[in-house]
């Protein structure tokens, strides 16, 4: 890669511009597989979104089912007390 040589000799330049598109092919080469990865993880963490989005709302209608059962307990208990109440009275 000498400049000297570039200027006076042919082959040397052909040899210098082979040398230097084999570097800048591997530099493109290594840009699109980087590219390929950025996107593989960008829809990566797309999916995760969703998946997080889903396991939101299902905590959600898990939390509202968790305050139904606690409500139907606390009846129930009254029910319990009403019936114990009324053995004892008799």
């Amino acid at each position: 890669l000498c400049e000297p040589a570039l200027l006076v000799d042919r082959a040397a330049a052909v040899r210098t511009m082979d040398i230097l598109d084999r570097i800048t092919a591997s530099l493109l080469e290594e840009k699109d597989e980087l590219k390929v990865k950025v996107e593989s993880s960008r829809g990566k963490i797309e999916q995760n979104q969703i998946l997080m989005e889903d396991l939101q709302r299902q905590h959600e209608q898990d939390q509202v089912l968790i305050e139904e059962l606690q409500t139907q307990v606390e009846q129930l208990k009254n029910i319990e007390n009403i019936i114990k109440k009324r053995e004892t009275e008799q």
